[in-house]
């Protein structure tokens, strides 16, 4: 395609989407203005003479571009056409305003105008066109699916120069000239033997699929994503009435937010009847943030999980603007705890705070497309479209769905290895593309599969405990219009409530109020943050039981205590670090010992022990019940010595021996923890005393809480920070 700039620029005003107006839009005379007008002046030519040859040509309209040639294939027949084209938008008003109503806006569909500035802002110039069609080129486009047959027709009559002939998939090569192939990728099979033709190919193939695996080393394009000098560019080229609306111009959106647009809502947009219509509809079709999500510097706390989350952030903002390279960063993360701490809420706000498109998605979205194969195809559209928008953030929930390869369950094996094997091929796509930030989120760690887990897949696993009484207030301040001073209060009482916990109490409170005919206030929701089965005494055993596990803990030295809390009704939580490697048998032992303190703390203080112990696969009896039997049969330290079985525990335990040394085990580490906390009986139940009036001790008020044995107050200095307990 021949392109002489020079031969444009003889004093002649440009087209109307590059007029310039600095108090309106810094750039409306992108470098990619000249391809842009070639391919429109093409299409409008082919729209105007089909409609000739269908005899539907408007009656009303006086000047059509074919008047100025029956054809462009001729450069110099072209450049005169459009000097005349030129001169009629610029002799006066009225000719002006014939001349913008004959535009392409009145020729051409709103999809296929979109869709050629799309590709002109994609391939930039003539020269990247050109090399289209250079000897055994290859070039690979990824498109939406649902344009690659109109983005075909596009390319073909606007794009390519007559001289180049484009062949489908199985045509016959022309003698004369040049060819190009122009084929979608459906079918991987036979294109072996496409490449062995001798003509240059333009694959196309949409996002979400797989490009093939052995053409690494041609990286595709993508299609221009929608941005402000796109959507200007249409507004004038469709609409007479632009003079009237160009001060809209400075309040469209930024390119992040255009980027999200479908193609679907853009070519609705350009169907308004006004250029300020069809910037309303624009910004009516921008994804709007969930109500209620804050942005990172909204949310209240100093947990690490928000720390890190921040960090992220401010990285990829470096990033962007050049000085950190993205080698450098941390670019994933993976979120796990209980249900309702506030996972999909911090991703949420990650991606408000970073201002960049916010991908969600989750494995049961993924099945809900259908068999197997849909799956798969969901999968790699969600990754495609973080990648196209890239720098993005995705989001993706409930991982732990995806199973394991190493699954013991020989049912749905085979379904679970393919799906984990596409997650992984995936995910590295996704590491390699500069700009991409992956947030994965679970229930259950323990379910994922261990590739999944390692760095370059998941960088970073952090766990999201439950919100302390900070964080507590941020959410509070987020939804409710009233001070500190007044949501404080509630923040402390809703301490072991989740997030989600939170926000339904909210609600309830004020449809209570809503019912009650008046406005809502913080004693509204007070009674809402009571849990039916707390009690008092409840609350203290629960209080002791976490205690217990706390001293004990610190006394054998195997880490340090973050934090202490009591959930409302269903118990309490220990957060600690672990600092001690635990290899031999006293370690094991000293490890079983803080498992059982809890039920040894209510022993000793309330002369007998619940079933909070107990229960589900994560309780102390069951994790101190696996690491004994693990001991005696696994870990070569116990009954079987050098012999390693791997059985069910159930059926381990039928073995008499294993059954009595476990047994013993345990017994022997709870008398011991019974006796550390005896030791410590005034400090343990001054702390409980604590705990169950703030609901939470943490930092300074773990060191403040209890005394040691001999009574004397603990001292507390600066350097006291974040140490656990004193003796």
């Amino acid at each position: 395609m021949r392109h002489d700039k020079t031969s444009r620029s003889g004093g002649r005003p440009p087209l109307p989407f590059q007029r310039t107006d600095p108090m309106t839009l810094p750039t409306l005379s992108p470098t990619w203005g000249p391809l842009a007008r070639t391919a429109i002046l093409r299409l409008q030519e082919k729209a105007a003479a089909s409609a000739r040859s269908a005899k539907s040509s408007p009656a009303a309209r006086t000047r059509k571009m074919s008047d100025y040639g029956d054809s462009f294939d001729d450069f110099d027949a072209f450049e005169e056409a459009e000097a005349q084209v030129d001169a009629d938008l610029c002799a006066d008003e009225e000719a002006t305003q014939e001349a913008l109503a004959a535009l392409p806006g009145a020729i051409l569909p709103a999809r296929d105008l979109s869709l050629a500035l799309q590709l002109a802002a994609t391939f930039e110039s003539a020269e990247r066109i050109d090399a289209l069609f250079a000897p055994k080129a290859l070039t690979i486009l990824e498109v939406p699916p649902e344009m690659i047959d109109p983005l075909a027709t596009v390319i073909r009559y606007g794009f390519i120069p007559a001289h180049v002939t484009c062949l489908g998939r199985n045509m016959d090569a022309r003698r004369s000239g040049s060819n190009l192939r122009i084929v979608t990728l459906t079918d991987r099979s036979d294109l072996s033997d496409l490449l062995a033709k001798p003509e240059p190919i333009l694959l196309l193939f949409a996002q979400g699929k797989s490009a093939p695996p052995n053409l690494s080393g041609t990286p595709p394009l993508r299609l221009s994503s929608f941005n402000r000098q796109i959507a200007v560019a249409q507004v004038l080229m469709t609409y007479a009435d632009t003079p009237t609306v160009s001060a809209q111009f400075s309040a469209l959106p930024d390119d992040t937010a255009l980027a999200e647009i479908s193609p679907l809502a853009w070519a609705f947009a350009f169907r308004a009847p006004s250029a300020a219509d069809a910037l309303s509809r624009l910004d009516a079709a921008l994804p709007r943030p969930i109500a209620g999500t804050p942005s990172l510097d909204t949310i209240r706390g100093d947990g690490s999980a928000l720390r890190t989350a921040r960090r992220m952030v401010a990285d990829l903002q470096l990033w962007k603007d050049g000085k950190v390279a993205w080698s450098e960063l941390t670019r994933s993360l993976l979120l796990y705890g209980a249900p309702g701490t506030g996972k999909t809420h911090l991703a949420r706000a990650m991606g408000v705070s970073a201002n960049v498109p916010f991908f969600q998605s989750s494995l049961a979205e993924w099945q809900a497309a259908g068999h197997l194969g849909d799956m798969l195809a969901a999968m790699r559209e969600t990754f495609a479209k973080a990648r196209a928008a890239a720098p993005s953030i995705l989001f993706l929930d409930e991982i732990d769905a995806a199973g394991s390869r190493f699954d013991r369950d020989r049912h749905g094996r085979t379904y679970h290895r393919q799906v984990v094997t596409g997650f992984l091929e995936e995910i590295d796509k996704a590491a390699r593309t500069e700009g991409v930030l992956l947030i994965g989120a679970t229930n259950d760690r323990a379910a994922i599969d261990p590739a999944l887990l390692r760095p370059g897949r998941f960088d970073l696993h952090l766990e999201m405990p439950l919100p302390d009484a900070e964080a507590l207030l941020g959410i509070l301040q987020t939804h409710c219009d009233h001070g500190e001073a007044d949501l404080r209060p509630l923040a402390q009482q809703a301490v072991g409530l989740s997030a989600a916990d939170l926000d339904a109490a909210i609600r309830a409170s004020r449809s209570e109020a809503r019912a009650n005919d008046r406005p809502w206030q913080p004693a509204d929701l007070s009674p809402h943050l009571n849990h039916a089965c707390a009690t008092p005494d409840a609350d203290r055993r629960i209080a002791l039981h976490e205690c217990g596990h706390a001293i004990v803990f610190d006394v054998l030295k195997l880490g340090k205590i973050e934090r202490v809390l009591i959930r409302h009704g269903d118990g309490g939580e220990v957060h600690s670090i672990a600092t001690r490697a635990i290899h031999t048998d006293s370690d094991y032992d000293d490890q079983i010992a803080y498992m059982l303190a809890g039920r040894a703390a209510e022993a000793l203080i309330l002369g007998q022990v619940s079933s909070g112990a107990g229960g589900t696969q994560a309780s102390d009896l069951a994790q101190a019940t696996r690491l004994a039997i693990a001991i005696e049969t696994r870990l070569g330290l116990g009954h079987h010595e050098q012999l390693w079985l791997d059985q069910p525990d159930h059926l381990t335990l039928q073995n008499q021996t294993v059954y009595a040394k476990v047994r013993r085990r345990l017994s022997k580490a709870e008398a011991r923890a019974t006796e550390i906390l005896n030791e410590r009986r005034e400090g343990l139940e001054a702390m409980a005393e604590v705990l169950c009036e703030r609901r939470e001790l943490k930092g300074h008020e773990l060191t403040r809480c209890w005394k040691a044995p001999d009574g004397a107050s603990v001292e507390v200095t600066p350097s006291c920070v974040d140490d656990t307990f004193a003796r």
